[in-house]
C-alpha cells in the first residue's frame, strides 16, 4: 500500500463577472511548521490609457500604502517595503506586461535575498487599468485580502509595469522574510523533499521518496513498458506518466492518495516528460510516430488534444521551465547531440543544437527563472552536465558508470539532485549544494530510468 505522508490538496475557486475574474490555489507544506506559500492573482478588466512600456515606482508605493491603510482600519501592523521581494516582483511586473499574460513565476525566486527564506510568502498578481481599480477588487475579494491584512506578514514587495498597449500589471510579494546577506545569517534549514520513481522488475511504477531520510520502495501497481515521466503542479500533488501496455501515455496521480492509471492518448515510443506550474496546468511531451515531438496539455480541469511538435528525436524528451510560457524541451539527435526547443508564450522556437556526444536521453530541471541544468550520460557511461544562466557552459564530467539515462530534481535555489541506474540494477544518487558530492546507492531492482522531482 502507498504510504501516508501529511499533505494538503491544492484548491481552486472561480468567480466570474462582468469586470473581474478571480482565482486561487493554496499550497501548505507537509509540516506544520514547514513552508506555507500562497498564491493569488486577480485580473481586472477595463479600458485603459496608452502609458509608457516601464516601471512605475509611484504607483508601487501607492499600492503599499493601500495595503497599509487597510491592515491599519483592521488593527493589524503594517508591512515595510523590503528590496529583495521588491526586485523579484518587479522583474514578474515586467515580464507579464512584455508578454500580456499574467501567470505564476517559480516560487523559490520569491526567497531570493531572504534572510529567513522558509517562512510564509504570499503573492497577490493583478491587471487593470489603475491602482484604485485593482486594490479595490483584490480587497473586495476575500482570497486576497485574506493576504493583504494577514498578521504573520511584515514585508511586502510591490512591483508594477505597463505593456505596450498601457495595460497596467502589479505583483505584490508578501512575506515574513526581511533582506540581507544570507551568507552572514543563520537561515531555517532547507526542507529537502524529493520523490523518485522508476519501473521495477515486475513492470510496476515503483517510488521511493526523501522527507529527512529515505523511504523504503513502494509498489505503486500498473504494467509499464516504459520509464516514468513525473511533475509536480504544487504541495502534496504529484503527476506520474509512463507508456501502457496499448502504448499509449497513461497518468496516476496523488492529491493526499493515489488514483488509478487513466489512459490519455497517444501512441509513443519514448518515455513521456511533464511538467506542472499549477493546479490546473500540465504539459506532457514524448517521442511519438516519425520520431517527432508530440505535446499535450491539462488546463482549467480539462485535456487537450495531442499535437505534433516535429522534429527528429533519437531519445525521449525532457523538459523544464520557470513558467507556462517559458517551457524549454530538450531531447538528443541522431548526431548524439543535445537539442532545444523552447515555447515563449506565443509560439513554438525551432530547434537549437547544444553539443555534446551523449548516449541516453537527457534530464532537465531549472531551480530559478533563467538557470537551466540538463544532464546525460556521455560515451564513458559517466554522467555528464551543462548548464544556462544567461549562457550554456561547457559539459561537466560527474563520474560514475551509469546504465540508464538521468532523472533530476531541485528542491531550491543552488540544489540539484542526480539520480542513475548502476551497473548492479539499484538506483544511485549525487547532488550538489556549491559542490558535487559521491554517489551513493538507494537500492531497488530497476528496469528503467529513474526520474524525481521536488515540491514545497
Amino acid at each position: 500500500m502507498p504510504q501516508k505522508r501529511n499533505t494538503n490538496r491544492s484548491k481552486s475557486k472561480k468567480n466570474n463577472k462582468s469586470s473581474l475574474k478571480l482565482k486561487f490555489a493554496r499550497l501548505t507544506s507537509r509540516k506544520k511548521i514547514g513552508i506555507i506559500f500562497v498564491l493569488m492573482f486577480a485580473i481586472v478588466g477595463a479600458a485603459y490609457l496608452i502609458k509608457s512600456y516601464a516601471l512605475d515606482s509611484g504607483a508601487e508605493a501607492d499600492f503599499t500604502n493601500r495595503v497599509n491603510v487597510v491592515r491599519s482600519s483592521v488593527g493589524v501592523p503594517g508591512v515595510t517595503s523590503a528590496s529583495c521581494l521588491a526586485n523579484v516582483a518587479r522583474a514578474h511586473a515586467e515580464r507579464m506586461a512584455r508578454e500580456n499574460n499574467l501567470y505564476h513565476i517559480n516560487t523559490n525566486d520569491y526567497y531570493s535575498g531572504c534572510n529567513t527564506p522558509y517562512g510564509k510568502v504570499g503573492e497577490n498578481i493583478g491587471e487593470g487599468p489603475s491602482v484604485a481599480t485593482i486594490s479595490a477588487a483584490l480587497i473586495a475579494s476575500p482570497l486576497h485580502y485574506q493576504n493583504i491584512v494577514d498578521r504573520a506578514f511584515n514585508t511586502i514587495g510591490v512591483g508594477v509595469a505597463y505593456s505596450a498597449s498601457g495595460e497596467m500589471f502589479v505583483a505584490q510579494g508578501f512575506s515574513t522574510c526581511g533582506c540581507g546577506d544570507m551568507s552572514s545569517k543563520s537561515p531555517a534549514p532547507v526542507q529537502q523533499l524529493i520523490d523518485t520513481f522508476a519501473r521495477g522488475t515486475n513492470n510496476h511504477l515503483w517510488h521511493k521518496y526523501y522527507q529527512g531520510t529515505w523511504s523504503a520502495w513502494e509498489d505503486l501497481g500498473g504494467t509499464l513498458t516504459s520509464g516514468p515521466g513525473v511533475t509536480s503542479r504544487g504541495n502534496g500533488k504529484l503527476d506520474v506518466f509512463a507508456q501502457g501496455t496499448n502504448g499509449n501515455v497513461w497518468h496516476k496521480w496523488f492529491d493526499g492518495s493515489w488514483h488509478e492509471w487513466e489512459d490519455i492518448g497517444q501512441n509513443i515510443n519514448s518515455d513521456p516528460a511533464a511538467i506542472g506550474f499549477t493546479n490546473n496546468r500540465l504539459d506532457v511531451f514524448a517521442r511519438g510516430p516519425g520520431n517527432n515531438l508530440y505535446h499535450k496539455y491539462y488546463n482549467a480541469g480539462a485535456w487537450s488534444g495531442w499535437e505534433n511538435l516535429g522534429g527528429s528525436l533519437s531519445s525521449s524528451p525532457a523538459v523544464a521551465g520557470s513558467g507556462p510560457n517559458d517551457i524549454h524541451v530538450f531531447a538528443i539527435n541522431s548526431s548524439k547531440q543535445l537539442i532545444q526547443k523552447f515555447w515563449n508564450g506565443s509560439s513554438w522556437s525551432g530547434w537549437q543544437n547544444l553539443g555534446g556526444a551523449l548516449t541516453s536521453d537527457p534530464a532537465a530541471v531549472s531551480w530559478q527563472s533563467g538557470r537551466f541544468d540538463v544532464f546525460a550520460r556521455g560515451t564513458d557511461n559517466a554522467m555528464y552536465h551543462t548548464w544556462y544562466d544567461g549562457s550554456w557552459h561547457g559539459w561537466d564530467g560527474l563520474g560514475g558508470t551509469f546504465t540508464s539515462s538521468p532523472g533530476v530534481s531541485s528542491f531550491g535555489p543552488n540544489r540539484l539532485d542526480v539520480f542513475g541506474r548502476g551497473t548492479d540494477n539499484t538506483m544511485f544518487h549525487n547532488y550538489f549544494d556549491g559542490s558535487w558530492h559521491s554517489w551513493e546507492s538507494l537500492g531497488g531492482g530497476l528496469t528503467s530510468a529513474p526520474d524525481a522531482v521536488s515540491w514545497h
